[in-house]
């Protein structure tokens, strides 16, 4: 990527694309002049990196990404992706007018023309980086099949494909930060923001009743199961920073004790307290997997699409049916149950 001592100006909106610039950064060692601007959701991924962050407000503009601009003077600006009005669209257009180099990083497989649209009339490539970065050979066919220019696209090895960590399971502390049994069988839940339909922007990805059809049957199936393995379960349920609704009116369905909804909680704790991840193409499952977690894509209500997470890296299981949702949680029960017997 030739960031290697450069000073850079790091842009980002949406936590996937602050996590993998952040990852991206570390492993490509820029100047320790070069500095980021990001949301508060996505400047956690910076903390303890040597580059200052700058939060940017609901409210940044190109004027002031053109006055950040000439004050960091970057060699290069390297910037996130998000869909709508985003920091990552102020700063490119600011810096593309000051004639400086600007690079694009897409963190996502899906709504790929969408995060360079104009964000009020969604006319195609309103913003064009120098290069854009995609992750993996058919995200860039995609992309140049949607009008980007080939000669601008380029192929990434996403750091959240590589690099697994080893898991440690059952760290107490996570479990007691969260409030829950230290002795549980403990599934996460990731949640996403659910994009509505339109004509005019096309937006890919699941309907929200995708994820109540995974969350109802994890609580179902975690109820179910503890009456007949004798395993205590809780559903951490992970909501995306952007979700505005939670998922209440489901979970209060159940016993209250049976889930946690959480919005912004620190992943260690998350991936430390739980025995497996569920979702559907949330990023965050690929962070889960790398994290040492058995991780589950559940297709239930649309197996017959042939594009989801679990198509584009190995490690995410599909699940194609309730009945095997169910094994597979009472499968993590037993496997538990033993190894907290040990």
């Amino acid at each position: 990527m030739e960031w290697r001592g450069r000073r850079l100006l790091l842009a980002a909106k949406e936590p996937g694309a602050g996590a993998v610039l952040a990852a991206l950064a570390d492993q490509n060692s820029p100047a320790p002049s070069s500095a980021v601007i990001a949301s508060p959701v996505a400047a956690q991924y910076f903390v303890a990196r040597p580059w200052p962050v700058l939060i940017a407000d609901s409210d940044f503009d190109a004027a002031q990404a053109r006055s950040l601009l000439e004050e960091k003077r970057p060699e290069l600006v390297v910037v996130g992706a998000g869909a709508g009005a985003s920091i990552e669209k102020s700063v490119l257009a600011a810096a593309q007018e000051l004639r400086i180099e600007v690079h694009a990083v897409v963190d996502h497989f899906w709504n790929l023309w969408q995060r360079f649209a104009d964000p009020t009339t969604a006319a195609r490539w309103r913003y064009v980086p120098d290069l854009l970065w995609v992750p993996g050979d058919a995200c860039r066919r995609k992309i140049v099949r949607q009008g980007a220019p080939a000669s601008r696209v380029r192929v990434f090895e996403h750091p959240l494909f590589t690099a697994r960590a080893p898991l440690v399971r059952l760290p107490g502390s996570a479990r007691e930060a969260l409030g829950l049994p230290g002795d549980a069988c403990v599934l996460l839940f990731v949640s996403e923001w659910s994009l509505p339909r339109s004509r005019v922007w096309q937006w890919e990805g699941p309907e929200r009743e995708e994820f109540a059809a995974l969350l109802r049957g994890l609580l179902e199936e975690s109820a179910g199961a503890t009456r007949t393995i004798a395993r205590d379960y809780r559903v951490l349920v992970k909501l995306h920073p952007s979700e505005r609704e939670g998922w209440g009116a489901l979970t209060e369905e159940f016993d209250p004790s049976l889930s946690l909804e959480l919005r912004n909680v620190d992943q260690a704790l998350l991936f430390g307290a739980a025995n497996a991840a569920f979702g559907l193409n949330s990023m965050l499952l690929l962070e889960a997997w790398r994290a040492g977690l058995p991780t589950y894509s559940y297709h239930a209500l649309a197996s017959d699409s042939t594009d989801w997470l679990s198509t584009h890296h190995a490690g995410v299981r599909e699940l194609q049916s309730r009945r095997e949702l169910g094994a597979i949680i009472r499968d993590l029960g037993r496997l538990h149950n033993a190894s907290t017997e040990q």
